[in-house]
């Protein structure tokens, strides 16, 4: 096969080679015969006998490599095969022998583990260690195991509460049973239990101790920083009755300056500030008084002071309007107004708004 690739590899590159020289002079190539051909028909013919070579070549290599993988891949199952052969001997080699001397391997393993020759113990059950024998194999693996972990108990530190709880878990797991594993299993269960809660609270301490000294360095005016931090606080010290103080005053705080900050907002978009106002009632009248600036930057045109009344239950009684007293307000300028209407003795509370006469509200800050 490899003949065949090698011959048409060859007879590819001699027609390729062929096709340009017959562009040169068609008798170079065809001689007698090249008479009968042009240039571009002998260009023609030898370029199509060298594709031919080229498919027939590529054609023969892919049969070559699949063949070669199709041998690899048998000689492999070969191997697979012979090595498990040779495993399935061994293994009823070892079956053999372990069933004519099953008594006395067992003791041997067992006196290995009675002299604490882990080890070898340990070398002669992996030995034997196979499906159809584990059941026959495993008091002695058990016993090795206990043994084990129980020469582990003697050599660990009685302050090595993790590595004791380990080993108690693991002899509990191989006798449930036994009651001495039972209690030390439980004794270290605590004891790790304490420690992880004292660690846990030296953590505490330690988070408390850092934010009480960030708190020392927070100016009393950052009001948000300082509520932050008692907020923090509280949730490591819930108890603690001056976090709990401090954390309300600076929360009371925070909430003042959110309002402030609101107000700052409305007052900024007003044109007027309510300055204060009142309303009672006299001599059969309810009277409404006060004093209203222009915060707008220009003079205001006949501005309305609209009141309206409400009974307890928020149900309205009536409305009056009145001019204020300055027509027109100029910047900056403050104005008293008087509203009166027919008193009701249903009348329990009262709304203030302002207006342009015969035209639209005009937006009103008040710090009340």
């Amino acid at each position: 096969m490899s003949f065949l690739m090698g011959m048409f590899s060859i007879l590819s590159l001699l027609f390729f080679v062929a096709a340009f020289v017959g562009l040169i002079s068609p008798k170079l190539v065809l001689f007698k015969w090249g008479k009968n051909f042009t240039r571009f028909r002998t260009f023609m013919l030898f370029i199509t006998l060298f594709f031919l070579c080229v498919i027939v070549n590529s054609a023969a290599v892919s049969h070559y490599a699949k063949r070669m993988e199709s041998e690899e891949l048998a000689q492999q199952d070969k191997i697979k095969a012979e090595q498990a052969a040779r495993e399935k001997a061994e293994q009823d080699k070892i079956i053999a022998d372990f069933s004519v001397k099953k008594a006395e391997i067992l003791l041997n393993l067992e006196s290995l583990i009675s002299q604490k020759q882990f080890d070898l113990a340990e070398k002669g059950i992996t030995k034997y260690d196979i499906k159809p024998l584990q059941s026959d194999l495993s008091d002695v693996k058990r016993h090795l195991q206990k043994a084990v972990l129980d020469e582990k108990t003697k050599n660990t530190p009685e302050n090595d509460i993790e590595a004791s709880l380990k080993i108690y878990s693991d002899l509990a797991r191989i006798e449930p049973e036994n009651q001495i594993y039972k209690e030390k299993l439980a004794h270290y269960k605590a004891e790790v239990e304490e420690k992880e809660k004292e660690e846990k609270e030296r953590k505490r301490k330690e988070v408390i101790k850092n934010l009480e000294k960030q708190l020392k360095e927070v100016p009393v005016s950052e009001v948000s920083e300082n509520l932050k931090l008692y907020k923090e606080l509280l949730k490591l010290a819930p108890d603690d009755s001056l976090y709990k103080n401090k954390f309300d005053y600076y929360q009371a705080k925070a909430e003042e300056l959110e309002q402030e900050k609101r107000r700052e907002i409305l007052k900024a978009s007003s044109h007027l500030e309510l300055l204060n106002w009142q309303w009672d009632s006299r001599y059969g009248y309810a009277v409404v008084e006060g004093e209203v600036r222009n915060i707008s930057g220009k003079k205001l045109e006949n501005v309305e002071a609209v009141v309206t009344w409400y009974s307890k239950n928020d149900e309205m009684i009536t409305s009056r309007s009145s001019l204020i007293e300055y027509r027109p307000l100029l910047s900056e300028q403050t104005s008293p107004f008087k509203v009166m209407v027919t008193f009701n003795p249903a009348m329990e509370k009262a709304v203030i708004e302002f207006k342009h006469l015969m035209g639209g509200k005009i937006p009103t800050y008040s710090k009340k």
